[in-house]
């Protein structure tokens, strides 16, 4: 997280069918008062959970979906994890750093 201020943190939620872009576009568009600019970000730490039916491939799917827009370069540290009460669902928080402000 040290590679740059100001940094902001991002929410969203979906189901699993849902394609992964469309759940990392909800979660930007949440927040109407973020007046910050995430294209071109040096760092994200990501976290994804899901349910069972939560694949390596699904997470990397999300992941490369919010990732796809920051620096080429961006340390980008992402996990996922299983959890039984995400029936259908997916969820993913992501603190992004070494944005511009709008």
């Amino acid at each position: 997280m040290s590679v740059g201020v100001p940094s902001f943190m991002i929410v969203g939620k979906g189901c699993l069918d849902e394609p992964p872009e469309d759940i990392v576009r909800s979660a930007i568009k949440q927040n109407p008062l973020l007046n910050t600019d995430y294209m071109g970000a040096k760092g994200c730490l990501l976290h994804i959970t899901g349910e069972l039916g939560l694949t390596l491939s699904d997470a990397a799917a999300l992941a490369g979906a919010l990732t796809q827009e920051l620096d080429e370069k961006a340390n980008v540290i992402w996990v996922a994890r299983i959890r039984d009460d995400f029936e259908g669902k997916v969820r993913m928080m992501a603190i992004i750093t070494g944005v511009r402000s709008v």
